[in-house]
């Protein structure tokens, strides 16, 4: 079992000890979501922009829009960054939260996912 503490650390329990690790370690970040057909090409815009000017924050290693093969209205935001500190960086810039207002109305996303290295 995982629980973040107001320190900067992560601790992973396990029945035998606990381990520190720091929060530093690089996060993934998955994020779902889906848009009607009418919707597709503004939300795919929107995310276009937001991609572009993504990458070339600091700390950004990869920032994808993917969609389903078999449904495109059905798309996923893969990202990786250096730290914890980079990704709440990001979504305090202008870019994403203007983005993120566009998209309020084009489509229903999924909660974040948030991922660290398992080992």
């Amino acid at each position: 079992m995982c629980a973040v503490m107001a320190t900067p650390f992560l601790v992973v329990s396990s029945s035998r000890r606990m381990h520190q690790r720091s929060i530093t370690e690089m996060i993934s970040v998955l994020v779902g979501s889906s848009v009607t057909e009418e919707n597709l090409e503004t939300a795919l815009a929107v995310y276009g922009e937001l991609v572009a000017a993504t990458l070339k924050e600091p700390g950004c290693v990869s920032y994808e829009l993917l969609q389903l093969r078999d449904d495109p209205c059905q798309l996923m935001l893969a990202e990786r960054w250096l730290s914890q500190d980079h990704l709440d960086a990001h979504t305090r810039t202008d870019h994403f939260i203007e983005a993120m207002h566009k998209l309020e109305t084009l489509e229903t996303a999924a909660p974040a996912l948030i991922y660290t290295s398992a080992a």
